[in-house]
C-alpha cells in the first residue's frame, strides 16, 4: 500500500493506494499491526537525502515505537522515529 495524500481539510486524512483501490484512513485506524496517530505536517528532509525535503508523513505507533511513511512511499518504506524526527507533541505526551 502507498500513502498517497495526507490532507489536513476538513481533518487530517490519510489515503492509501492499495493495487488500484483507494482507502481513506483517519488518527486511530488500525494499520499494518499498530495505530495511526498523527499525521506530521513538520517540514523536514527525507530520511534517505539530507537535501530533500517532505511536507508531511504519516506518523503510526506500533508496540511502544513509532514510525513515519513519507507521503508518496509504501508502507512497506516506514522508519522508526527518533530524536528531532519524533513529532514534538509524542515528546511532550500529548
Amino acid at each position: 500500500m502507498k500513502v498517497v495524500s495526507l490532507s489536513s481539510w476538513p481533518e487530517p486524512e490519510v489515503v492509501l493506494n492499495d493495487n488500484g483501490m483507494m482507502r481513506a484512513c483517519k488518527v486511530g485506524d488500525s494499520l499494518v499491526g499498530g495505530r495511526i496517530v498523527m499525521i506530521d505536517y513538520r517540514l523536514m528532509p527525507y530520511p534517505d537525502d539530507k537535501n530533500m525535503f517532505s511536507q508531511s508523513r504519516l506518523v503510526l505507533r506500533i508496540g511502544n515505537d513509532y514510525w513515519a511513511v513519507e507521503r508518496g512511499w509504501e508502507l512497506s518504506q516506514r522508519y522508526k522515529l527518533s530524536g528531532e524526527r519524533v513529532p514534538p507533541a509524542i515528546r511532550q505526551g500529548q
